[in-house]
C-alpha cells in the first residue's frame, strides 16, 4: 500500500481536467434545470390562477350593466308600488276626513236638538 504524504506527486492530464469541467458543467446544468423547472412550474400555476381570476373579473364587469339595469328596473317597480300605496293612503285619508266631517255635523245637529228640547 502506498503512503500519501506532503511530498507525494499527483499527475493530472489535460484530458482529465476537461472531463472534470465537462462533468461539473453537466451536473450543475442538471441541478440548475431542476431548480428552475420547479420554480417556473410554480410560477405557471400562479399565473394560471391569476388568469382565471382576471377572466372571472372581466366576466363580472361585462355582466355589471345587465345587473345594474335589473336593479334599476326592480327599484322603479318598487317606487311605482310605493306611489300607488301613497295615493291609496291619500284616498283613505280623504274618506276618513269626510266621515269625520259627517260625524261632526251629526254631533252639532244632536247638540242643537238637545238644546232645543230644553
Amino acid at each position: 500500500m502506498a503512503t500519501i504524504d506532503g511530498s507525494t506527486s499527483v499527475v493530472v492530464t489535460v484530458k482529465q481536467i476537461i472531463g472534470a469541467i465537462a462533468a461539473l458543467l453537466v451536473g450543475g446544468g442538471a441541478v440548475l434545470w431542476t431548480v428552475l423547472s420547479f420554480t417556473i412550474g410554480g410560477l405557471r400555476d400562479d399565473v394560471s390562477s391569476i388568469r382565471a381570476d382576471v377572466g372571472k373579473l372581466q366576466e363580472s364587469a361585462a355582466a355589471y350593466p345587465e345587473k345594474l339595469s335589473e336593479a334599476q328596473l326592480a327599484l322603479s317597480k318598487d317606487i311605482s308600488a310605493l306611489r300607488v300605496e301613497v295615493e291609496s293612503f291619500r284616498g283613505d285619508f280623504k274618506v276618513m276626513r269626510v266621515s269625520l266631517d259627517d260625524i261632526g255635523t251629526k254631533v252639532d245637529a244632536l247638540v242643537r236638538q238637545t238644546k232645543d228640547q230644553k
